[in-house]
């Protein structure tokens, strides 16, 4: 995808929610979800939906697939290709710049009020070598509508990083009951 592209989503990783459902954890209720192993999450915070997980990613230890937690909260092996696009798209993402906004959010420019934000939280190391969490916030997200409300430092629209990796991150809200890639995307 480019800067300039039109409204057309694709990533060569989509439908990695869908293949990860091929394949839950074996023994779902053997896996102990740490910090230390969290790489991203993002949650959701929406008026009309409440506020909720769509999805944690963890790493395993002893395999270059990791686990990750949807929405519905099934725990489901991401295979190692899937896994490292999601985390490289994390990585681009990360190294965007920050907006003046409160929780680094971008805010998608739509005609209605009330959206729902969709905020990631992205595993950093600090300069003391210490792990913390970056949260980058994407406000009315859609497939269909790139266009900020406001630019940041030269991007008027959603930066394409951006734009694939919460679009891949949002299919873990698939089965969820919801409205946010339907219903919201309609407005």
């Amino acid at each position: 995808m480019t800067e300039t592209s039109a409204a057309s989503w694709s990533s060569p990783f989509e439908s990695w929610h869908e293949r990860a459902l091929l394949t839950p954890h074996p023994d779902p209720h053997s896996f102990t979800p740490t910090r230390d192993n969290l790489l991203l999450a993002m949650l959701l915070n929406a008026m009309a939906e409440g506020d909720g997980i769509s999805l944690a990613l963890f790493s395993q230890s002893d395999a270059e697939d990791s686990i990750a937690v949807d929405a519905r909260g099934r725990v489901l092996l991401v295979s190692a290709k899937d896994s490292a696009g999601l985390l490289s798209l994390a990585k681009e993402a990360h190294a965007l710049p920050k907006t003046d906004s409160s929780w680094n959010s971008w805010r998608i420019h739509r005609n209605v009020t009330c959206l729902p934000n969709h905020e990631l939280f992205l595993r950093s190391p600090t300069d003391q070598g210490a792990q913390r969490f970056h949260q980058i916030t994407v406000y009315g997200f859609s497939k269909q509508v790139r266009e900020l409300d406001v630019p940041v430092e030269g991007f008027s629209l959603l930066p394409d990083t951006l734009w694939e990796l919460f679009g891949l991150l949002l299919e873990a809200r698939n089965g969820a009951g919801s409205r946010t890639g339907l219903w919201y995307s309609t407005l």
